[in-house]
């Protein structure tokens, strides 16, 4: 196995450490900040990506610096195709709130519906289904239809199974 210098992360330190293989977890011995492996230009890492739009996944071998966090998806040439390690990231707002989140107070009130952490006004179609995909392969559907102030607009989304349909 070839030895792999490790960087530790605190800039004021600085110290490069070699280590027989990559490992997780590790302090530096004169900070105790943490250390990272030190990444080789020419060598092809893996990386696993998702679609946010319909579902595809697959990896992707690239250098370090050929990696990019988003890519548009090979498979349906619209969606978001995101490192799986960063999904969190661009699943849900800037501010860290949930994608979709629909309230519904009681029977006869018009749902609010809140899109990537802003509420969705002057509804005219909300539209939300959802499968469980533990035995049979399920998925995602959403769509609003909305005025915008100019036209009306429609948010649409289908993921794993709908998005074939």
């Amino acid at each position: 196995m070839n030895k792999v210098r490790h960087v530790c992360m605190n800039r004021r330190c600085g110290a490069v450490l070699e280590y027989k293989g990559v490992i997780d977890g590790i302090r530096c011995p004169n900070c105790k900040g943490r250390l990272q492996p030190e990444h080789d230009n020419d060598r092809l890492y893996t990386h696993h990506y998702d679609c946010l739009n319909c579902g595809h996944s697959t990896a992707i071998e690239a250098t370090a610096e050929e990696h990019s966090d988003v890519r548009v998806c090979p498979e349906c040439m619209t969606g978001a195709f995101v490192d799986r390690w960063k999904v969190s990231k661009y699943a849900s707002g800037s501010d860290g709130s949930s994608l979709l989140k629909i309230e519904l107070p009681d029977i006869n009130s018009v749902p609010k519906v809140f899109y990537k952490g802003e509420e969705i006004n002057l509804k005219q179609d909300v539209y939300f289904h959802w499968e469980t995909d533990t035995e049979v392969p399920g998925g995602l559907t959403y769509s609003f239809q909305h005025y915008d102030g100019e036209a009306i607009s429609r948010i649409e989304r289908k993921a794993k199974k709908h998005a074939c349909d």
